[in-house]
């Protein structure tokens, strides 16, 4: 890290501008290091959206009057992905790991966080994430706590959509493609002075100064209407006691109840072993560019912010990200210039003339010269010239159509895209001469998908790594007993007891009308998780 890198306490031994200063500091290290990323992200999703002519050609071409067609091939092959990726989700599973897990609270571990998904929309999320690490590089999704309701003081975990992959601003060292390993992330937001100022009434409505490439207001932070804000987790580094008690237990000597303090300090010798250990602790706090404006510790171990990539290369220690828009786009443009090129060729042809001898439509004038752009029933013509000799009928001139190298060249460049994305829409003309079979096709077609198939797995190790979030999140967010909807395997609903003070991960017990119930503590036990992909039960 860094040495604008912040570790100490922020309330105790660094005023609130020093925190804010090394935050701006932060920020601006992420800025700079991913500009450049920004800048051709940007440049990849105005493409997509049908930007694909060069400004000063698009302009001399206007002013000229000739046609600038766009025959927009960039949102078909996205979609001939995330829809693929639609069709055949990934999935989170659960799984125990070693002695210390129960095969039964992996299932409702896993029901759980089914329900959570469903509960929360979490596959639009996902989605959009997926379609922006597809379209220019990278997205996001994060996970959120919220109430259950209104009337309660329970929490529930939520994912939520990032629509924008911008406002966000992550660590530059972080070396996993998920994101999981950063120190610190941004999320900036917008909010008006209204909301502002009855959400924090006592605070200043100035503007979170900084923002960059593809932010929305990126160079009108300060406005009239607006305030800019900013989400901000980052680490501390905190010093705890572990200790290793006499019964076999284990944990950290700050978060022992006064019980167990109180024997501990009348016989020290309950105590096997301790030891200082630096724990990182996270936290999350809202900030403007002058103050904090809330602070909390987050409960969990991990920002809760999912990353997930599309092409990833590291030249020199420089990191860059893509998505399939990157290298289609020279042979999207020439696409473009053929298909304009064969239209206005076409269009400033003349039409086909008719050939006849002088004399041979003398009365029939008008009829003849509206023949190019009516339907006549028939033409009546002479079959003798001026000179009153016979002469053929009247012949019309077929069209030459546009040049065969217009032609091929537009193909060329339709096949070139298809290379460079690896995606396929169709066999060609010599591979349908082997075989037209159905069968055949598609195994052409599963070939061109093994070249794509990574961003599918970018999405699923993002995934897990989510997964990994909820296991350590539950324990701590669903802390008191609680009836919860899980959903199992084949879709149907089941209710299941979350008892955190149960002595064992899963039990069965009756009620008073004899129905068993199913009691689970999500507290114990040891649980990895692991992603399929492929159509669900």
């Amino acid at each position: 890290m860094a040495n604008e890198d912040f570790r100490g306490p922020a309330d105790e031994k660094n005023d609130t501008g020093t925190f804010l200063k090394r935050a701006v500091k932060r920020f601006n290290r992420a800025e700079s290091a991913e500009s450049e990323n920004r800048q051709m992200a940007l440049e990849d999703l105005e493409f997509k959206a049908g930007d694909q002519w060069p400004e000063e050609i698009k302009a001399s071409r206007m002013m000229e009057k000739r046609p600038c067609l766009t025959i927009n091939k960039m949102k078909t092959f996205v979609h001939q992905i995330t829809n693929d990726q639609r069709q055949n989700r990934p999935a989170i599973n659960i799984s125990p790991v070693g002695d210390k897990g129960d095969r039964e609270t992996a299932k409702m571990l896993k029901g759980l966080i089914r329900q959570i998904e469903r509960q929360s929309d979490a596959d639009v999320a996902y989605d959009t994430a997926f379609d922006s690490a597809v379209s220019c590089g990278w997205g996001y999704w994060r996970i959120e706590t919220d109430y259950m309701d209104d009337n309660s003081f329970d929490q529930v975990l939520k994912v939520s959509r990032i629509r924008n992959p911008f406002r966000v601003y992550i660590d530059p060292d972080h070396q996993e493609p998920d994101g999981s390993d950063a120190k610190w992330l941004f999320i900036t937001d917008l909010m008006t002075r209204e909301e502002f100022k009855a959400e924090f009434p006592k605070a200043d409505p100035c503007a979170w100064n900084e923002g960059t490439i593809g932010d929305e207001f990126e160079e009108t932070w300060a406005t009239e209407t607006h305030v800019r804000i900013a989400e901000y987790f980052y680490y501390e580094s905190e010093s705890r006691t572990l200790l290793a008690l006499a019964n076999g237990q284990t944990g950290f000597k700050e978060d022992l109840d006064r019980i167990t303090s109180a024997y501990i300090k009348a016989d020290p010798s309950l105590v096997l072993n301790e030891r200082k250990v630096e724990v990182q602790q996270l936290y999350w706090c809202k900030i403007t560019a002058k103050e904090i404006l809330e602070k909390t510790k987050w409960l969990g171990k991990w920002i809760p912010v999912v990353k997930v990539i599309g092409d990833e290369s590291d030249i020199a220690g420089k990191v860059s990200y893509a998505g399939l828009v990157r290298d289609a786009k020279d042979p999207q443009r020439m696409y473009n210039f053929w298909c304009t090129s064969e239209t206005e060729l076409i269009a400033l042809a003349p039409k086909a003339p008719w050939v006849m001898e002088e004399g041979q439509i003398e009365g029939h004038e008008q009829r003849w010269a509206a023949a190019n752009v009516k339907s006549y029933p028939y033409l009546l013509y002479k079959g003798v010239n001026i000179g009153g000799k016979p002469a053929p009928q009247p012949q019309r001139q077929q069209f030459a159509g546009p040049p065969a190298g217009v032609v091929q060249a537009k193909v060329g460049a339709s096949q070139d895209m298809q290379a460079v994305t690896g995606i396929r829409f169709d066999a060609t003309h010599q591979e349908r001469a082997y075989d037209e079979s159905g069968k055949a096709l598609r195994e052409l077609k599963a070939i061109g998908d093994l070249g794509n198939f990574h961003y599918v797995d970018n999405l699923s190790r993002s995934l897990r790594h989510t997964g990994r979030i909820f296991i350590d999140l539950i324990p701590k967010i669903y802390d008191t007993r609680r009836v919860e909807t899980i959903i199992r395997e084949d879709g149907e609903d089941e209710l299941a007891t979350l008892d955190p003070g149960l002595q064992q991960p899963f039990q069965k017990s009756k009620d008073q009308q004899g129905k068993v119930q199913r009691l689970y503590n999500p507290r114990l036990g040891t649980y990895d998780v692991t992603v399929t992909i492929g159509p669900s039960f």
